[in-house]
């Protein structure tokens, strides 16, 4: 990474400080060079020492990817290796739009999931989620304070990726079993929990059986589906039936949800349907549209509908 580490030319027993002053290689993390048949640029000085600035053209080779069979295997290299991903049947959990930037999003296999730039998929053609993706994928694995996401690589290029629609549903799980760092970036399920605001710790937590976790809205699904009171504070729904949602880690919050859906509970009702003669088609498709909202449904039919 550019901020945190000191690059040199080197050349025979000479080097000079190597330093991308003109961000030619882009803000993110260095490309993984191995080195150079050919560079331009500036020298200069700095603090009596001096310096390479590359501009304009350059020729390098790149240190070879690395092969990983699975997400899990990614996730165990070191911070800033290439790899060339394997994927089987791995799906697209989620990919949230930006207006700022890339899109985050999210990829979960047999093995693990993790979080990787909007960027990479689009390349591809996927800019949603409920996608299945199989083929082999060149990128860069990247560990940032804690932050773990697949990047473009050196050699994203050659990645050959097939693509396809297909129903990505999330894993049910207690919330006592969510804390887990396997289970970081995966898409989960939350049945029946108890949601609400903790005033003492500031933050919005869901709890099942005593067991609680915390819920931040970082792909801002709360913010846009819930209204707000005078004090602009979230007005939360008094029970939920499921909250669904990738699983986070970081320094702050350790282990959290940050929701993709919170379904709301709605409470049984009876209704009744009269039906008039003509109108019994009409009268079964509100019925099954209701059916799973509500409690006994009694249909009345008019004198001579049969």
């Amino acid at each position: 990474d550019w901020g945190t580490t000191e690059c040199y030319l080197v050349q025979g027993t000479d080097t000079i400080t190597f330093f991308d002053k003109f961000s030619l290689f882009g803000w993110g993390a260095m490309p993984d060079f191995k080195s150079f048949d050919e560079v331009q640029g500036f020298i200069s000085m700095y603090d009596g020492k001096f310096e390479f600035y590359p501009f304009g053209e350059y020729k390098a080779n790149y240190t070879p990817a690395v092969v990983v069979e699975n997400i899990a295997a990614a996730k165990a290299v070191e911070s800033g290796t290439n790899v060339n991903l394997t994927l089987k049947d791995a799906k697209v959990t989620a990919y949230v739009a930006s207006k700022w930037g890339a899109a985050t999003a999210f990829i979960e296999d047999a093995s693990g999931a993790i979080q990787i730039s909007g960027d990479v998929l689009s390349s591809f053609g996927v800019e949603s989620n409920n996608m299945i993706l199989n083929g082999n994928m060149y990128v860069k694995y990247v560990n940032e304070w804690g932050t773990i996401q697949l990047s473009a690589g050196d050699s994203l290029a050659y990645s050959k990726v097939e693509a396809k629609e297909g129903v990505v549903e999330a894993t049910t799980m207690a919330v006592k079993d969510i804390k887990a760092e396997t289970n970081v970036a995966r898409y989960i399920e939350i049945a029946s929990p108890s949601f609400k605001y903790d005033e003492e710790n500031y933050c919005y937590v869901a709890i099942q059986e005593g067991d609680t976790i915390i819920v931040v809205d970082n792909f801002g699904w709360m913010s846009q589906n819930f209204e707000k009171d005078d004090e602009n504070n979230l007005i939360l729904p008094d029970s939920v039936t499921s909250i669904k949602g990738i699983v986070m880690w970081d320094d702050w919050n350790g282990y959290s949800i940050s929701p993709l859906s919170i379904e709301e509970f709605v409470a049984p009702q009876d209704i009744v349907v009269n039906v008039a003669e003509g109108e019994i088609a009409e009268a079964v498709e509100t019925a099954k549209a209701a059916v799973k909202k509500v409690g006994k449904i009694t249909i009345n039919l008019t004198e001579g509908v049969s």
